[in-house]
């Protein structure tokens, strides 16, 4: 046998291996598989591990967010409730001028009917009234 035919008899062809069902490429592409599994796994990791991140600087923003609006509202409350203070007091002031204001017609008002119209001199009397 010639070295050619000696190489044959020992290291079957790949046409060999195929025609009786055994794919000499099989490793190979198991590796080649493999290799691109663990790269997509690696991607999908990363992927999951930046999706993480990004929720949790989402609910960390979230949270400066709503502790804003919660300050904002707190800010409105008080100043809703002063300006509240201030009116109930201008309120009571209008009141009690509005109620001297009543005494003091009501005491015309007497002071008319009973003098019939005179006005009183500078120490209160009324001249003509019995």
């Amino acid at each position: 046998m010639d070295s050619v035919n000696a190489m044959d008899a020992v290291s079957p062809m790949p046409s060999d291996l195929t025609s009786h069902g055994i794919d000499p490429w099989r490793d190979l592409a198991l590796g080649e598989l493999e290799a691109e599994r663990a790269r997509l796994e690696a991607e999908i990791a990363s992927a999951k591990s930046r999706t993480a991140a990004a929720r949790h600087r989402m609910a960390e923003r979230d949270a400066e967010v709503r502790a804003a609006l919660r300050a904002e509202l707190l800010a409105s409350k008080e100043t809703v409730t002063e300006l509240e203070r201030h009116h109930q007091t201008e309120l009571a002031a209008i009141e009690e001028r509005a109620h001297a204001e009543v005494v003091r017609i009501n005491a015309e008002s007497r002071r008319v009917a009973v003098t019939g119209g005179a006005a009183p001199n500078e120490r209160g009397e009324v001249s003509g009234v019995e």
